[in-house]
């Protein structure tokens, strides 16, 4: 989306108080405009918050792989981080957790778990643990923390916290000037956003 047309939208919401449906995969988009985000991957939403507590507080694991992908200023690596694998075919969506063939949290806790609480599973060539109740338990979207939806089982308080409909009504108080490519995201502080870096103010697949 061009600078241009994203100002124009930003006018028209203010001059008539309507408001925009945003679908993209460009997180400077999602930065500037969105006051509430809902993340969605293989057909689900995996998350809803609030433009900053996503950004500041990403709970879900492919959210996390998502700003973990983003070019940080002044960072000087060979390649950037991906999420391992591919989006899986939605003819053939994996059981359980959709994501748990990609998922580096259920890997790293499936290595020191109990065996018998783990199971193996093959992505991209690749043959891995990963955690059983990942790989056969789809988990519903619960509000992990007061306005902040995830769909993780592990994610701490999870199984204790409510599964409740995803309302918020939030709008952003400050309209960050964000510059997206290959130097990274910039918000209105002049500072980089990520996943733990972004401006206070009032953000998939």
């Amino acid at each position: 989306m061009s600078n241009e047309l994203s100002h124009e939208l930003r006018e028209l919401r203010r001059e008539f108080g309507m408001a925009v449906l945003l679908i993209t995969h460009d997180l400077g988009v999602v930065a500037e405009n969105a006051d509430v985000v809902a993340v969605m991957y293989a057909s689900r939403v995996v998350e809803v918050a609030t433009v900053e507590e996503l950004f500041d507080h990403p709970k879900h694991p492919y959210t996390e792989g998502l700003f973990r992908s983003i070019p940080k200023l002044g960072a000087h690596m060979q390649r950037l981080d991906t999420i391992p694998g591919t989006v899986p075919n939605p003819a053939r969506f994996p059981t359980g957790c959709k994501f748990h063939t990609r998922c580096h949290r259920t890997r790293a806790l499936a290595e020191r778990a109990d065996p018998s609480q783990t199971v193996e599973v093959t992505s991209a060539g690749e043959r891995f643990k990963v955690l059983k109740r990942c790989n056969v338990e789809e988990p519903d979207l619960r509000e992990v923390q007061p306005k902040h939806w995830a769909a993780c089982h592990q994610i701490d308080g999870y199984d204790a916290a409510p599964v409740t409909e995803p309302t918020l009504a939030h709008h952003r108080t400050i309209v960050p000037r964000v510059v997206t490519g290959a130097a990274g995201i910039i918000g209105g502080n002049g500072q980089p956003l990520s996943g733990a870096a972004m401006p206070k103010q009032e953000v998939a697949s």
